[in-house]
C-alpha cells in the first residue's frame, strides 16, 4: 500500500516530524515500510511551483522558457517542452541537486543556448503515475515553494485490515506521537423522500453478507474529478475514472471500506437481491472478462440479472456512465471466507477483494456511506434521499477482554501501572469499563478484528509504550541439553556428509502442482490435495522430493549455472487408510549433481558420471556406518535412466537407489544436461544403521594384491563377479574392486571387459606366493564354470 506524507496530514499533525521519523514510527508500531520515495519532503529539492510567464525559446521552436515561482525558493527559468502547461498552473520543480525515482540526479544544464535552472516535472519522472505525456498539474491548494510530497510504500500483515488505509495509519501514528486524530465528519442535506421508497433491499445469503446497507442520490451529474481528488488517488496508485466512482474509491483508501455505486436505473424494479450464484451462471465483470460462478460465489443482482461479483468487481450493466443520474450507493459487509474463496478460484484480487478478505468494521460502515455520500454530493451536485437502507442480520459484539496488571509486567519485563496501561490502549480505542487493583477490562473497538486475548492486549501496549524502551535483559532459562532420536542424527550425520562433498541443502516448498505431478510420472492416486491452495501450481502436497529438486536443477540450469550439486531432506505426503489421521508423511533424503567434476591437476575436467553419484552413495553408508549391503539393479523406479542406474541392499532392506535421470523425462522438460539423482528413504535406513563406531585392529601381516581382467557376456553384472570372488576366497579375500570398463575392437561383439583389484590377506600369517596363485587359480577356475567367463 502506497501512502503520501502529504496526505496523512490531512489526519494528524505531522509538521515537525519528519518523514523518516514516521517511517521509522511505523516499523516499531509493526507496519513494515518497505521503501520511501523522496519527492522533495526529505531533500527540499522538488518543490510546488507556479509558472508565472511562458515565453517561446530563442533558439527552438519546440521549447519553451517558463519563469517559475517557488516561494521563498526564489524565481527560476526552465526551459520546457511540454505542451499541457498554462500561467498560473501549479507544477512539481525539480532543482539542481534533486534525485529522482529513477535514479536520475539533476544538474543545471544549457538547452540550446540557454540554462535551464531546474526540470518540470511529469508524473511518470516522479513515479506519481505513468503519464509521461506532459508535466503533472498540481491542486492549486498546494503551498508554493513547500516541499512537494514523500510516498511510503508499507505492507500490512494479514490480521491488520484496520490500517489499510490513510485513518487506520494515522490513527497508529496518532498513539505513537501522542497528538490528534483527524476524523472526517460527513454533513450534508436530505430531502423528505424516504430512502426505503425509492429502491429495496434483500438479502437471502445470510452467510455470506450479514449486513448491506445503500443510500439514493438522485439528479447528480457525471464529470471529471477535480484535481485535488485525482491527485490524491494518483498518490496511492490508482486512476481517476469519474467523480462518483473517484469518491467510492476515496473512501476506499480513507477509511478502508469499499463501496460500489450502482446506476440505479439500470436496475431491475430498482431492487438490489444477495444471493448465491448458480452453477454455470455467467457474467461479465467491469474488466470485460466473461466469467463462469458457481454455487459458492456470492452476487449481487436485482431480479433479472447479477449485477455485481460481491465484494471483488461490479458488472457493466450497472456501472456508472456520463448518463448517470441516479445512483444507489452500496456499502456492505462481506464474511471474508466468502470473498477469499471466490478471489482464489477466478485468481481476481482487487482493492475491494483485498480489504473484504481481511475483514473490515460492520460497526463503522455508516460512516463509510455517509461519508462517500457527501463527496458525491459535493461534486456531483443532485439530491440524497432521506436516511438510508439497512438490511442485517444481528450480530454479537466481541466480549470485553480483561488483562491482569501483574501479567503485563511479567511479559514485558517493565513496570507499568494500571493508568498508564489504560493510557495507551486508549490512544488505540481501547474503552475502559472496569478496573482494580489486579486486572483491567476493555471493550475491543469494532475495527480491531485481531484482538481476542489478554496477550493481544498486552502487545498492544508494548507497540505504543515502544518496543525499543523495553530493556534488553536475558531471560533466565534452564538449560537442559535434548537428545536427537536415532533419525534426527541421521538427517544431522547426511547433511553434514553431503556438505563436505561440496553439495548445497535446498529447502523447497510441500506444495508442488498435479500438473506436475502428473508430467514426472508420479502416481497421483494418493495425492493429498489441499483445500484453499495458494495457486494452482501449489495445488497438492509433494509425494516426492524429487520434484523439487528437479525444479531447482532446472532454475539454475535456466540460468547458465552448470554445475549444481543439492541435496535436501524432507517429507513426502500420502494418504494411507491404515495411519492413525489417515495419510502418512515419511522422511526421505534427495541429492543430486550435474555438470563437471576435477579429479586431478593433471586430467582436468571431465562429465559428471554414474560412479559420481555411486560413489556419493558410498560414502553416505559409510558415515552412517552401513558396511555391508549388496549392489543390485533398480526395479520401479521410472525417473531414473533404466541401463545406468543402481540400488544399495542391507538385510534384504532397499536402503538407497541412484542413476542418471531419465532421458525421456530430461527431454520432456527440457533439460540438456545429464543429471544425476540419489534418493534415500530414512526410516528404512534408521533399520540398518550402526552409528555407535567399532574399532578393528590393525592388520599385522601385509597384504598382496593381484588384478584380473575378465571377458564376460554383458548381461553378467559386476555383482555377481564379486559375490563369487568373495564366496571362493572367503576370509583371505579382503577387498574387490572393479577399477575398468572396455568395450572395444579387442573385446567379442555381445562381450565386455571388467577389471578387478583383488586384495587377499590372512590374520594370522603373511600369505605366500604359492597360496595367492592358487587362490587366482581357483577364483579363475570356478568363475569359468559359473559365468562362463575367460581372462583377457
Amino acid at each position: 500500500m502506497r501512502i503520501s506524507y502529504r496526505f496523512l496530514q490531512h489526519y494528524i499533525d505531522l509538521k515537525d516530524i519528519s518523514v523518516h521519523e514516521v517511517a521509522e514510527a511505523l516499523t516499531m508500531l509493526g507496519i513494515e515500510v518497505e521503501s520511501v520515495y523522496d519527492l522533495g519532503m526529505v531533500s527540499g529539492n522538488i518543490l510546488v511551483a507556479r509558472i508565472e510567464k511562458i515565453d517561446p525559446h530563442p533558439n527552438a521552436d519546440k521549447l519553451t522558457l517558463c519563469t517559475v515561482d517557488a516561494g521563498k525558493r526564489g524565481v527560476f527559468k526552465v526551459v520546457c517542452g511540454a505542451t499541457n502547461i498554462n500561467p498560473g498552473d501549479v507544477v512539481p520543480l525539480a532543482l539542481p541537486g534533486a534525485v529522482l525515482p529513477n535514479g536520475t540526479v539533476l544538474r543545471k544544464a544549457r538547452i540550446r543556448g540557454v540554462e535551464s535552472e531546474g526540470m518540470l516535472c511529469s508524473g511518470a519522472e516522479l513515479g506519481w503515475n505513468d503519464d509521461a505525456t506532459g508535466i503533472l498539474i498540481l491542486p492549486e491548494s498546494l503551498p508554493v515553494g513547500e516541499p512537494f510530497d514523500a510516498l511510503l510504500e508499507i505492507t500490512i500483515t494479514p490480521n491488520r485490515p484496520d490500517c489499510l488505509n490513510m485513518v487506520g495509519i494515522a490513527r497508529e501514528l496518532s498513539a505513537r506521537f501522542r497528538r490528534p486524530l483527524h476524523l472526517p465528519v460527513p454533513r450534508f442535506n436530505e430531502i423528505t423522500t424516504p430512502a426505503d421508497s425509492l429502491a429495496r433491499v434483500s438479502i437471502t445469503a445470510w452467510e455470506g453478507c450479514p449486513r448491506y446497507t445503500a443510500r439514493i442520490i438522485r439528479h447528480i451529474k457525471v464529470r471529471p474529478s477535480p484535481r485535488w481528488l485525482v491527485h490524491f488517488l494518483e498518490s496511492a496508485g490508482l486512476r481517476s475514472i469519474n467523480n462518483v466512482v473517484d469518491a467510492t474509491n476515496f473512501v476506499l483508501l480513507e477509511l478502508g471500506h469499499p463501496l460500489h455505486a450502482f446506476d440505479m436505473d439500470k436496475l431491475a424494479e430498482h431492487q438490489i437481491i444477495v444471493r448465491w450464484a448458480k452453477d454455470g451462471e455467467q457474467i461479465e465483470t467491469l474488466d470485460g472478462v466473461k466469467r463462469t460462478l458457481t454455487a459458492g460465489d456470492l452476487v449481487i443482482a436485482d431480479p433479472q440479472k447479477v449485477v455485481a461479483l460481491a465484494g471483488i468487481m461490479g458488472c457493466g450493466n450497472s456501472e456508472i456512465s456520463d448518463s448517470t443520474v441516479n445512483v444507489l450507493l452500496e456499502c456492505a459487509y462481506f464474511t471474508p471466507a466468502t470473498i477469499r474463496r471466490t478471489a482464489k478460484r477466478l485468481e481476481m484480487q482487487t482493492e475491494a477483494s483485498y480489504r473484504f478478505e481481511r475483514g473490515t468494521d460492520r460497526e463503522k460502515m455508516t460512516l463509510a456511506l455517509d461519508r462517500a455520500t457527501e463527496l458525491i454530493k459535493e461534486l456531483a451536485g443532485g439530491e440524497v434521499a432521506k436516511g438510508f437502507i439497512d438490511t442485517f442480520t444481528p450480530w454479537t459484539r466481541p466480549h470485553p477482554v480483561s488483562v491482569e496488571i501483574n501479567k503485563v509486567t511479567s511479559l514485558l519485563g517493565i513496570e507499568l501501572n494500571g493508568r498508564e496501561i489504560a493510557d495507551n490502549l486508549a490512544r488505540l480505542g481501547f474503552e475502559l469499563v472496569s478496573s482494580d487493583r489486579e486486572r483491567l477490562r476493555f471493550n475491543i473497538p469494532s475495527h480491531r478484528v485481531d484482538i481476542s486475548r489478554d496477550v493481544d492486549l498486552i502487545e498492544e501496549v508494548a507497540r505504543i509504550f515502544g518496543y525499543e524502551k523495553i530493556p534488553v535483559v536475558l531471560p533466565y532459562i534452564q538449560s537442559v541439553p535434548a537428545e536427537l532420536s536415532l533419525g534426527e542424527r541421521i538427517e544431522k550425520i547426511l547433511s553434514k556428509e553431503l556438505v563436505g562433498m561440496g553439495f548445497c541443502e535446498t529447502i523447497n516448498y510441500s506444495f508442488v502442482s498435479t500438473r506436475q505431478v502428473r508430467e514426472l510420472g508420479f502416481p497421483a492416486d494418493d495425492l493429498v490435495g489441499i483445500l484453499n491452495p495458494i495457486s494452482r501450481d501449489q495445488d497438492v502436497m509433494r509425494p516426492s522430493l524429487i520434484i523439487g529438486l528437479i525444479n531447482n536443477f532446472i532454475h539454475n540450469l535456466n540460468r547458465d549455472v552448470y554445475n549444481v550439486r543439492l541435496f535436501e531432506i524432507g517429507s513426502s505426503y500420502h494418504w494411507d487408510s491404515s495411519a492413525e489421521d489417515g495419510y502418512k508423511e515419511p522422511r526421505w533424503l534427495v541429492a543430486g549433481m550435474c555438470g563437471s567434476v576435477v579429479e586431478n591437476w593433471l586430467d582436468g575436467e571431465r562429465e559428471v558420471n554414474f560412479f559420481d553419484i555411486k560413489g556419493v552413495a558410498e560414502n553416505l553408508l559409510s558415515a552412517l556406518g552401513i558396511k555391508r549391503y549388496n549392489i543390485e539393479r533398480v526395479k520401479q523406479i521410472h525417473w531414473l535412466h533404466p541401463g545406468k542406474s543402481a540400488q544399495f541392499v542391507a538385510r534384504g532392506e532397499r536402503i538407497c537407489w541412484f542413476g542418471e535421470f531419465h532421458p525421456a523425462l530430461s527431454s520432456k522438460l527440457g533439460i540438456e544436461q545429464r543429471l544425476y539423482l540419489l534418493e534415500m528413504p530414512l526410516w528404512i535406513v534408521e533399520k540398518v544403521a550402526e552409528l555407535r563406531p567399532t574399532f578393528k585392529e590393525l592388520p599385522r601381516y601385509p597384504a598382496t594384491r593381484r588384478d584380473f581382467a575378465f571377458i564376460v557376456d554383458e548381461e553378467v553384472a559386476s555383482l555377481q563377479i564379486e559375490r563369487s570372488i568373495r564366496q571362493i576366497g572367503k576370509e583371505l579375500v579382503e577387498n574387490v574392486t572393479l577399477f575398468d570398463v572396455y568395450r572395444g575392437e579387442q573385446v567379442p561383439p555381445g562381450k565386455k571387459s571388467l577389471a578387478y583389484a583383488v586384495t587377499f590377506r590372512a590374520p594370522d600369517h603373511t600369505l605366500t606366493d604359492a597360496e595367492v596363485n592358487t587362490l587366482q587359480e581357483k577364483i579363475i577356475s570356478t568363475l569359468k564354470k559359473q559365468l562362463g567367463i575367460t581372462l583377457r
